[in-house]
């Protein structure tokens, strides 16, 4: 049997800030770790999530399959057995999540991506995805050998994805029915409500199995609020 492990970058003075999350993976068994708590951190994910991502991946293989996280605004709402049925539809070895929104907003990268989900999930969120541990340590890799101060926006590690994705460097499949992850910036909010104890998006007919308030300082409530909603 396969076996996952969830991996979250946490920069931060220590790791209260990724209570809820480690609180609702604990929730529905699943194992979560956190990685850089107490060093520095550096804005737009290059360096986190995907430097310091790689040489944390690279020392030991923890699981057959991981799934990356933001710590701060992320709740998880189910286990293992859906988690790795729902990545096993898509038939990749990497599934990563969408926004509405597109950030950075490259002209060439609005251009490829637009109207690419009839739900409006068009572009990657680097914040959260699923693959196997080999390909996933491939692809840090690759982006940190293609992209590491190489291209325009190289900080930004979302439009790494991106670029890779559309110059077919990389395969992956976009979770835009959010099977798996919902992303909450761009006014997916009003897609999404408490159902029976689940998360559903109602525009795409998908319980999520996990929920990332991303894209604004001000969700800390409504985080808040769901993780009262779902587990207390």
């Amino acid at each position: 049997m396969r076996n996952l492990v969830i991996l979250s970058p946490c920069f931060y003075p220590d790791a209260s800030r990724a209570n809820l999350m480690l609180r609702s993976a604990s929730a529905h068994g699943l194992n979560a770790q956190l990685y850089g708590v107490g060093l520095t951190f550096f804005a737009h994910g290059a360096d986190a999530q995907v430097a310091k991502l790689y040489d944390y991946m690279a020392t030991a293989k923890l699981a057959d399959l991981v799934l990356i996280t933001d710590c701060r605004d992320v709740l998880f709402t189910a286990g293992f057995e859906e988690i790795v049925a729902k990545f096993d539809s898509f038939g990749k070895d990497l599934v990563i999540s969408t926004e509405q929104g597109c950030w950075p907003p490259e002209p060439e990268i609005v251009d490829f991506f637009y109207g690419r989900s009839v739900y409006g999930y068009n572009y990657v969120n680097g914040g959260q995805y699923i693959g196997t541990w080999e390909y996933v340590l491939h692809c840090l890799d690759h982006l940190l050998t293609v992209y590491r101060g190489k291209h325009p926006g190289a900080d930004n590690s979302q439009g790494w994805w991106m670029w890779a994705k559309m110059r077919e460097e990389l395969d992956f499949a976009l979770d835009s029915e959010c099977r798996i992850f919902q992303t909450m910036s761009g006014g997916a909010s009003e897609h999404v409500a408490i159902s029976n104890g689940r998360v559903k998006n109602f525009v795409t007919g998908e319980m999520p199995c996990s929920v990332h308030f991303n894209g604004n300082p001000n969700t800390a409530e409504p985080h808040r609020e769901m993780y009262k909603k779902l587990f207390e």
